[in-house]
């Protein structure tokens, strides 16, 4: 019989971890959302309703291009490393 107890105090211990880290992750999501939120209002021009201006549209559309050219050059450069990795002549004994 003492064992049902342990098993019900080791449940209720593990159903209250459980429960706190739900509420800890959901807490921590929706703050996450709300600093995007601001960063994004802060980063480009939005009008009152939260839409982009003209001026908010342009300077995403200049960021996106910027991430894109930074990440074909990382590829770019990556190709390369390869490419001279492969054209180096092999030493065999």
């Amino acid at each position: 019989m003492e064992w049902v107890v342990y098993l019900l105090l080791f449940s209720a211990t593990l159903y209250t971890c459980v429960f706190i880290t739900r509420v800890s992750k959901r807490g921590d999501d929706r703050k996450m959302s709300e600093e995007i939120d601001q960063d994004f209002s802060d980063e480009f021009e939005v009008d009152q309703e939260g839409e982009l201006t003209g001026k908010g549209m342009e300077d995403m559309l200049d960021w996106l291009e910027e991430q894109e050219e930074t990440e074909e050059s990382q590829e770019i450069e990556g190709f390369e490393e390869l490419k001279d990795t492969d054209d180096r002549p092999s030493v065999s004994s």
